[in-house]
């Protein structure tokens, strides 16, 4: 084997190393997701709309996937955001003959969440009360708990993809390295927790 030979082999293997990782780790994804509030969920949507892209034939933009990204943060945008996002999912899942996942329950949940804690009970308060008084609190109520879509849908989709990888690769599919990004999101929910048990120790 000559010398150029050699040293291709340990590059050839990285690389294929790599195109393996592509499973997310839902422990420390979605830790990561809730401890920033959902802002991983921008580097998320930046690496897997791209990557989304290419598996369906489409030229990856970086612009979008990041706009994307922040727009999943947006009250009644993210639901457009998600809704493209889930029909691609399905439409990969439809290549590897998986079955389609649920999407309009996730939709109208979270389009719906945010007016009706905030928007609906105020500006339909005349026609609320008009049948009945507590009906503008049972609208507010019906928005707190679908509020959860807001943070749900991230996990749901981010296993339903995981799905599609395994399914491609015959289970061959490999975890992802966790990165800078992981790693902050873990050590800001570490610190968190630690205020919170600090701060619950401290009324006693």
């Amino acid at each position: 084997m000559s010398a150029a030979s050699a040293g291709a082999a340990p590059t050839v293997a990285a690389s294929r190393d790599d195109a393996e990782r592509r499973l997310w780790r839902p422990g420390p994804t979605f830790v990561s997701y809730l401890a920033t509030g959902g802002l991983y969920g921008i580097w998320w949507f930046f690496v897997t709309r791209r990557e989304m892209a290419r598996e369906l034939g489409r030229e990856p933009s970086a612009g979008i996937a990041l706009l994307e990204g922040i727009g999943q943060l947006i009250p009644v945008v993210n639901a457009f955001v998600w809704y493209r996002t889930l029909n691609d999912i399905n439409e990969l899942r439809a290549k590897v003959n998986a079955p389609a996942v649920h999407v309009w329950g996730w939709i109208a949940a979270l389009a719906a969440s945010i007016p009706c804690i905030y928007l609906l009970p105020e500006i339909l308060a005349p026609l609320l009360d008009a049948f009945n008084p507590d009906l503008g609190e049972i609208v507010r109520a019906v928005g707190y708990a679908l509020f959860p879509a807001q943070l749900l849908v991230f996990g749901y989709a981010m296993g339903y993809y995981n799905e599609y990888w395994l399914e491609k690769t015959d289970e061959r599919a490999e975890w992802r390295k966790l990165g800078p990004f992981e790693w902050i999101g873990l050590l800001l929910a570490a610190a968190l927790v630690i205020g919170a048990i600090a701060g619950f120790i401290g009324e006693f």
